[in-house]
């Protein structure tokens, strides 16, 4: 059983403290007892359980990792939540993640891999303006003409 924290880093500002700007990252497990577990050695309460992962600040995840979480990237991270909640199969290993949602896509056709890949890699992009003409389930935003 693994706790696992990705390299994630959100802006998240609480609507408690408007001032204030929080650097988020996401913290998963095989085993929820486990994953509650580090959680609350690392000082999280219960209810931040998000149903799937707590959401955690960089103070946190540095915690979590001396605890002995597995540090991994955001990719490999949303690959294994989207193994879990649409596939309901067990989120495995992270070297193996990506491929194995894309074997999953794959047997639903080629235009599902090729929105699983524009998914996952909007990710991480820098450019919000992701448009994918084959993928009608990705949210399409306009380009400003300016």
């Amino acid at each position: 059983m693994t706790v696992y924290v990705d390299d994630m880093k959100a802006s998240f500002k609480p609507s408690h403290r408007p001032v204030r700007t929080y650097v988020m990252s996401h913290m998963i497990g095989t085993d929820d007892a486990e994953l509650h577990a580090m959680a609350q050695a690392c000082g999280v309460a219960r209810k931040w359980y998000q149903g799937d992962r707590y959401d955690v600040t960089q103070a946190v995840r540095a915690k979590a990792i001396k605890r002995g979480a597995v540090p991994i990237w955001r990719r490999d991270l949303s690959a294994m939540v989207m193994l879990r909640r649409h596939y309901k199969a067990p989120i495995g290993d992270p070297a193996t993640a990506f491929d194995r949602l894309r074997a999953f896509h794959a047997v639903r056709g080629a235009t599902a891999a090729a929105c699983a890949d524009l998914i996952v890699a909007s990710l991480w992009a820098t450019d919000s303006d992701v448009v994918h003409p084959r993928c009608p389930s990705f949210p399409q935003v306009e380009r400003d003409a300016s």
